[in-house]
């Protein structure tokens, strides 16, 4: 049986507020494709999923076309401008992405606090934990070259790490999975300060942190955001590509895909162009200085545009599905799909982590890869629907002590996508004649659970574990619930063998899961029925 949980729609309500000074909405400007390297030839190392599995993708998925996205333009516009009003920033841009083009961006107050220029798509932010995406990538594209494994123990590439202590003897050491996917045990933070100082954090200081420092739990067991962890997968890419971490990133990554206003330093930023950031206490806005990451900046340092952003996120759509055409971008398609994908040791369920992406399977939206990232002065947000080649990103210049203004942006990021799927038709979902066939026995067998039925409708194997009586009684303890069946309804068929319907009955509705002994006989080797909701 497969349980579809999920995070909400909106990590916070917003009531309407007054909106913030807005320009008109920009209309997106086609930009050429950037130059793509070759990528080497050769066998691909061993990936732990380059496809979604049937699970985590709803059954019925449609990819909107740019007509119906930008029929919800207005109501994205004006969830945009309560936003900006509500969230207590100074500014925000938007960009909304279908395949690899920007179909819509929309832009909200101003770049500072004292009514300096209005916000644009052009303007630069810092992007806090978007930053790990890159990361991320960086550690494939040099897994893809053959450089090193993400199951390889991070004390191949960066022998420090041994100075930390292990909670038990029999305790896994710590591989590069680990850290991309925030299982470590490694501490948020432990001695890593990039806070409170006007210097940047060098290597030394970072590694010299290691000693003595206690894991809070054994590697693999448990999820637990690291932003040390990040910082040191950052030293292994520098480590193993034998250049600085931010060189390696520019130049293979960034450049590539043109995006050319992402920097790493305040000041490599144009005057003209950066958002000045603020912290927003009790309703009012506070300069303070930028957080000088220096070797640290794997984990959070970069700063980008939503124009930049945006290509980013078609680079990343651009990977679905697979298929035989050429490289487009600088990491290869499958590689990029295994980021979005539960790729480390975490529980599987609502969310979990991908190469740095947080993996969900949502209730409204289905399949999607998501990340936000605050810092005290800025926040900022991406979402993917792989399957349905859309995606959007949100910065602001307004942050907060425990990066609230980041997680309220990414539920508004939410909302963007449920508004704009509203605009898409959903197609009527038709189950297999031998699903079909078997929920109509199962409505047959809640009216009469007739030993025979059952045990025609059942395989050996699922018999053996739940015998005839358990199954009667539990259909009838259903039917009593439901009273009499009058029909079903498709909701999923998740591939040839399993699918879910909802019984339509007197009394209320139920969730049926069916799984088929063979795609092409209505006979079950799996059954559960779950949901039951009463009528008011």
């Amino acid at each position: 049986m497969i349980e579809r949980l999920g995070l909400g729609i909106a990590a916070a309500s917003l009531a309407v507020a007054a909106c913030s000074a807005s320009p008109p909405m920009t209309p997106a400007v086609p930009e050429p494709p950037p130059k793509i390297a070759p990528m080497p030839t050769g066998d691909l190392p061993p990936q732990r999923f380059a496809t979604a599995p049937p699970e985590a993708i709803p059954s019925t998925v449609v990819r909107p076309t740019k007509e119906q996205v930008l029929a919800a333009a207005p109501d994205l516009d004006s969830l945009l401008k309560q936003a900006a009003g509500k969230l207590g920033v100074v500014g925000l841009s938007a960009a909304v992405v279908l395949g690899r083009e920007r179909i819509w961006a929309g832009s909200y107050g101003t770049r500072d606090r004292d009514g300096g220029e209005p916000i644009d798509v052009d303007t630069v932010f810092r992007i806090g934990s978007l930053t790990k995406l890159f990361t991320g990538l960086a550690l494939l594209k040099l897994r893809d070259a053959g450089k090193l494994g993400l199951d390889d123990p991070v004390a191949r590439h960066l022998p420090e790490i041994e100075q930390v202590r292990y909670p038990t003897t029999d305790s896994p050491r710590i591989t590069i999975r680990h850290l991309v996917t925030h299982t470590s045990g490694l501490p948020r933070l432990g001695k890593l300060d990039y806070f409170s100082r006007k210097e940047a954090v060098t290597e030394p200081e970072l590694l010299a942190g290691l000693k003595d420092l206690s894991l809070e739990a054994p590697p693999g067991e448990a999820e637990a955001y690291s932003n040390l962890g990040m910082s040191l997968a950052g030293l292994v890419v520098s480590r193993v590509s034998r250049q600085p971490y931010r060189d390696y990133v520019t130049e293979q990554l960034l450049e590539p895909l043109g995006m050319g206003a992402s920097v790493w330093d305040q000041e490599a930023v144009p005057p003209d162009r950066l958002a000045s950031g603020y912290r927003s206490e009790n309703d009012t806005y506070r300069a303070g200085h930028h957080w000088r990451m220096g070797a640290s900046e794997a984990c959070g340092g970069m700063y980008s545009s939503a124009a930049d952003m945006a290509r980013f996120v078609g680079s990343q759509l651009d990977a679905w599905p697979a298929r035989s055409d050429p490289p487009s971008g600088p990491v290869r398609r499958s590689s990029i799909r295994e980021s979005h994908l539960l790729a480390g040791p975490g529980p599987s369920g609502a969310r979990s982590f991908g190469i740095n992406w947080g993996s969900i399977s949502h209730p409204k939206l289905g399949f999607a890869a998501t990340h936000a990232g605050g810092t005290l002065q800025y926040g900022a947000t991406v979402w993917l629907l792989p399957e349905r080649g859309l995606g959007l990103v949100l910065l602001a210049n307004g942050g907060g002590e425990t990066g609230e203004v980041a997680e309220r942006l990414s539920g508004v990021g939410g909302r963007m996508l449920d508004l704009m799927l509203k605009q898409v038709p959903v197609p009527e979902l038709t189950l297999s004649p031998a699903l079909a066939a078997a929920a109509t026995k199962v409505r047959a067998l809640l009216a009469a659970p007739e030993t025979d039925a059952i045990e025609q409708l059942f395989n050996e194997a699922f018999l053996k574990q739940f015998p005839t009586k358990r199954i009667t009684k539990l259909l009838t303890q259903s039917a009593d619930a439901l009273g009499a069946c009058t029909g079903h309804t498709p909701l999923q068929q998740s591939d040839a063998k399993t699918g879910v319907v909802r019984l339509d009955c007197e009394l209320g509705t139920a969730e049926v899961v069916l799984v088929l002994e063979s795609p092409t006989a209505a006979q079950l080797a799996g059954f559960a029925i779950r949901a039951v909701e009463p009528h008011d």
